[in-house]
């Protein structure tokens, strides 16, 4: 009988409707961020929020900063002026040939391309992998140990790019690792990405911190 159903089904709706994807994932979003509304602290102001995040749930300690989604560095640049512990590393991950494929509306395949220039940032504690994800994340990891406090800041804007990530840095996301999402609310990208990530490796984290503007940022701490 299943079987029969699913060939029906098949038969009738033979496209996929991205448009119900669309709307499903944005019902999703926001009875999750009416829910989070008066319950974690949330900010008007995106360095604010940095900055509760860093002195609050990091207690201003040495961190492990890796940033996924650099662009012109202006995130991996203020975190490492607010962090001044010399223990602590920022290590930035992106191709700096702009999105690998199609975003939203008029952002499409190598919007953000920056000519492959790295930021320049004078502190030594600061470096960058160059490349895409797919290619470079799977080799930095096999020589990476987390020394310090795991601060991930995840701004890869895609679904693709944001499940790849996290799932190749799932066994450092331990207890107590921070996970910082820039664009969270997209529907079909960021959100969608971390719920099917918690799902497959059946992982629990708890949000701590949001911005106001329609939590565009939140950061969690795992469980």
């Amino acid at each position: 009988m299943r079987i029969r159903k699913a060939k029906l089904a098949a038969t009738l709706f033979p496209w996929h409707i991205g448009l119900l994807d669309m709307i499903n994932h944005n019902a999703l979003v926001g009875r999750w961020i009416a829910e989070q509304r008066g319950r974690i602290p949330t900010f008007e102001n995106l360095y604010d929020f940095y900055r509760y995040v860093h002195g609050e749930v990091c207690s201003g300690t040495a961190i492990d900063f890796l940033e996924f989604g650099v662009y012109t560095g202006h995130s991996i640049r203020f975190w490492s002026q607010m962090n001044r512990d010399p223990q602590s590393r920022f290590i930035g991950f992106d191709s700096f040939e702009g999105l690998p494929e199609d975003w939203l509306g008029n952002y499409t395949k190598g919007t953000f391309d920056v000519g492959g220039a790295v930021p320049q940032i004078d502190d030594e504690r600061v470096s960058f992998v160059r490349g895409w994800f797919q290619y470079t994340l799977p080799g930095f990891l096999k020589g990476f140990t987390p020394r310090s406090r795991l601060v991930v800041h995840s701004d890869s804007d895609l679904y693709s790019s944001t499940l790849f990530t996290l799932a190749n840095l799932n066994m450092l996301l331990v207890p107590g690792a921070v996970l910082i999402f820039d664009d969270f609310w997209m529907p079909t990208h960021v959100f969608r990405a971390f719920a099917d990530y918690r799902s497959a490796f059946w992982r629990s984290a708890h949000p701590v911190a949001m911005t106001s503007d329609y939590a565009d940022q939140v950061a969690f701490v795992f469980d």
